[in-house]
């Protein structure tokens, strides 16, 4: 059973509805709510999108990464099969420097490393030049300084240098990356 209450006139007549009911929510009840419910939205987009950015530009930092440690790693390789090194053909203190190392193996003999193009190529032997790098990486600096000495003969500094091509400034500042080894051929 509902208690009835007179909830006002108009127009000459009366309603009646029970009371503790009401008919919806007021304007400044639906204002509110639309306000909040923004601030939420909006608040949710900017988590997305900052996760989104962060995402990618780990992304390109680990593929410039990735790209320049396998070059390094494969002339690491290249270096301790080596029986020596091609003082006269390797260029040194320059930014765009080529190592040439004497291998064993007439079929990889003599092994040069160089940039061509954008990217970093390994030439064994006759064979043609072959990118170590990727096309996704551009490498602008290969250089090398002979840290040779009487106790250690044949020992080299090697800089890498290497960056994703970028859409905007941003992208370009987060891929550059420099990586730097030594490396001592063995004999």
């Amino acid at each position: 059973m509902h208690n009835y209450s007179i909830t006002g006139r108009r127009s000459g007549f009366t309603r009646l509805r029970p009371s503790g009911l009401r008919r919806g929510f007021t304007l400044i009840e639906t204002i509110l709510y639309i306000a909040i419910s923004t601030v939420v939205v909006v608040s949710l987009l900017n988590v997305m999108v900052t996760v989104l950015q962060t995402r990618q530009k780990a992304g390109i930092g680990t593929e410039v990464q990735q790209n320049l440690r396998y070059a390094l790693d494969r002339i690491t390789l290249a270096a301790r099969g080596a029986i020596g090194l091609n003082t006269g053909t390797s260029v040194f203190g320059s930014a765009n420097g080529t190592l040439s190392l004497a291998m064993s193996g007439s079929t990889v003999n003599p092994t040069v490393f160089t940039i061509c193009g954008t990217q970093l190529c390994i030439k064994e032997g006759s064979s043609s030049s072959a990118p170590i790098t990727g096309t996704g990486v551009i490498v602008d600096q290969f250089q090398l300084t002979n840290l040779s000495v009487a106790t250690f003969p044949e020992t080299i500094k090697i800089v890498l240098h290497g960056k994703q091509p970028a859409t905007n400034t941003a992208q370009t500042a987060l891929s550059n990356l420099t990586l730097e080894t030594s490396i001592s051929l063995r004999q």
